[in-house]
């Protein structure tokens, strides 16, 4: 199984691919992902209360789950735990986009190309929009044993005790996933894209420097911004037309069930 991305049926063959023309969608998709909160629909309200009342809720058990993780800990789930905070870190999910980006402008490749792009600016969207968070609303890390609910004055350092929430290596780790979950259209490349992203989250909260809340929203953040950024982007491009040896994976997002109430969404 799986799928050869040359196989394009013609599709942008001619096109060649420059770092100028694909610059060039980058500041547009910055520009409409900039643009799009001033947009909120009814039904996105109601999505971001969802959000909140989620992360909300987290916050209560925030101290339990700490408690339960910093009692378990042993030298092979330390080295385990270890491949989520390599995943997470932002060298890496910036270094595999641009290598992909990079590589499919020397092959003229449009699925590498358009792929490594939408990593980019998802990894690059999320993660900033992570750290302003974070710096504005100055949560204490469960390091700092001062509580979950422990807040400070705003700070925009780069590495600090006091900027817990949300998660920006969550963050980022879903970004990467879930486009890389969405272009790569296989069930279990996807399962394991958001293995590791949930290896992040974990890793984060058994290291303490994180709550279970802040990579609740992380992730939140992640998924939300990378599936905006593949929406925008898919419609021009190419579609796998053999969907019985290339199923498509599931598209994580949030959704609404019949009777109303709301969680995350796994459409197959």
């Amino acid at each position: 199984m799986g799928f050869d991305s040359t196989n394009l049926e013609g599709v942008g063959q001619n096109q060649k691919f420059t770092l100028w023309s694909e610059s060039s969608l980058g500041i547009r998709d910055i520009g409409m992902a900039v643009k799009e909160p001033f947009h909120i629909t009814e039904k996105g309200w109601m999505k971001l209360g969802g959000v909140l009342t989620i992360t909300g809720l987290a916050f209560l058990v925030d101290n339990d789950i700490r408690g339960i993780l910093q009692r378990n800990h042993t030298p092979t789930v330390d080295n385990f735990f270890q491949i989520g905070e390599r995943y997470g870190s932002p060298v890496i999910p910036l270094s595999v986009s641009t290598l992909m980006f990079s590589g499919g402008l020397i092959f003229q490749n449009e699925w590498s190309t358009s792929t490594g792009r939408m990593a980019l600016e998802a990894v690059a969207i999320s993660g900033i929009t992570s750290f302003f968070l974070k710096s504005i609303i100055a949560r204490s890390r469960p390091v700092t044993n001062q509580g979950a609910f422990h807040f400070n004055r705003p700070s925009f350092a780069f590495v600090s005790d006091q900027d817990a929430f949300p998660s920006g290596h969550t963050t980022v780790a879903f970004a990467l996933s879930t486009v890389f979950s969405r272009r790569i259209q296989n069930v279990w490349a996807s399962i394991g894209l958001y293995t590791l992203a949930s290896m992040t989250a974990l890793n984060r909260m058994y290291d303490d420097r994180h709550w279970l809340s802040d990579t609740i929203l992380g992730a939140f953040i992640g998924i939300a911004v990378a599936n905006f950024i593949v929406d925008i982007n898919e419609p021009n491009e190419y579609k796998i037309n053999d969907l019985d040896s290339n199923p498509l994976p599931p598209k994580v997002s949030l959704g609404f069930t019949p009777n109303g109430t709301m969680g995350l969404q796994i459409n197959f």
